[in-house]
């Protein structure tokens, strides 16, 4: 309990099953969510994720529901349309480029003769949650050919960040020469549907300046992000039409920020604190 910031007192303890890693907690009010993997049994080569859900609005007595096995992590949840949003993760076997499986955006390994490339696919699945079980509604590609997806953050709209190509910086080329550098092109895809049987994407914003890109948080129907130019904030009002804002912050950049509505609060260390207002 954190009603006198400066006295916490333990209020109660919930135990977590056994599991081979769990994952962290995800706010969603009342109810905070988060997930826990498990062996298949017979099979060393697979896990199973499980929902976990934690009713904490009575601190002192809180509630946890019976883990549900879904398709991958949870990433967005609505409790009121008992809906669900994961992260896959399906491996699929192809054959090596002439480049080589590392050429692969989304290679995971390759096999010991260099003959064919195991690469990882990231889609978003919308679930509807029921007592006991959960139910696919939907699947959506949001990687397409070149990319791999880094992030996600939201629910309603969802925040999926998108990045095609690497980060490269200085070096020297085949020929003795400076080989330059390069970011990688990074987009936000702002996902709608959660609420009802399909997800859409509405729209993609290309991140076109800074490069190595992060997601902060959201606020609203806005998501802040980083980059080496600076704090950007996505406005999906109309998911349809998205408007982007950059504003440079000081020092080396901002790291554990703060997200409200209102603003984004940026810990500079010894270069004290960058208040962005959100748009």
């Amino acid at each position: 309990d954190l009603g006198v910031a400066g006295a916490p007192v333990h209020s109660s303890s919930l135990v977590r099953p056994d599991a081979l890693e769990h994952g962290g907690l995800l706010d969603t009010g009342d109810v905070m969510i988060s997930w826990h993997m498990q062996p298949v049994e017979g099979d060393d080569t697979k896990v199973r994720f499980y929902f976990d859900r934690f009713d904490v609005a009575d601190a002192s007595a809180p509630e946890a529901a019976t883990p549900v096995n879904i398709p991958g992590q949870p990433v967005a949840f609505d409790e009121d349309e008992a809906r669900l949003v994961t992260v896959g993760f399906e491996l699929a076997v192809v054959d090596a480029p002439e480049d080589g499986c590392w050429s692969l955006p989304r290679v995971w390994s390759s096999s010991s003769n260099g003959e064919s490339c195991t690469i990882a696919n990231r889609p978003l699945h919308l679930l509807s949650i029921q007592e006991g079980g959960a139910s696919l509604l939907d699947t959506l590609d949001v990687e397409g050919d070149e990319g791999r997806l880094v992030a996600v953050e939201g629910a309603d709209p969802v925040f999926a960040l998108v990045r095609e190509g690497d980060e490269y910086y200085g070096g020297w080329d085949g020929g003795g020469g400076y080989g330059g550098s390069y970011a990688p092109s990074d987009s936000i895809a702002i996902v709608t549907g959660m609420a009802g049987n399909a997800l859409t994407e509405a729209s993609r914003v290309v991140l076109e300046a800074g490069g190595g890109a992060s997601l902060l948080g959201t606020a609203g129907d806005s998501v802040a992000y980083r980059t080496y130019a600076g704090l950007g904030v996505v406005d999906a009002s109309d998911p349809a039409a998205p408007e982007l804002s950059l504003t440079p912050v000081w020092g080396w950049g901002c790291h554990d920020a703060v997200v409200t509505e209102d603003a984004v609060y940026c810990p500079m260390g010894e270069y004290g604190l960058q208040t962005i207002p959100m748009p």
